[in-house]
């Protein structure tokens, strides 16, 4: 994620669209970090997420634990 997307707004996203995947996707199209690394990946998601987490220096851990706490 690069450093403009926040939780609450990710949160509202995920709630608007029921789909996790086409926000990645939809992401990736305008993040070409997120894009590399989801190809890197070979499409795996969850891969790509914790990749691009760890390469900013943030637990993906955490991460999900913050969006599980909104939900």
């Amino acid at each position: 994620m690069n450093g403009s997307m926040n939780i609450p707004r990710l949160k509202q996203m995920m709630n608007a669209m029921k789909n996790p995947h086409m926000i990645l996707s939809q992401m990736a199209n305008t993040n070409p970090d997120l894009a590399s690394v989801l190809q890197a990946s070979g499409g795996d998601y969850k891969k790509a997420f914790y990749s691009m987490a760890e390469k900013k220096g943030i637990n993906p851990d955490d991460v999900l634990s913050q969006l599980k706490s909104f939900m």
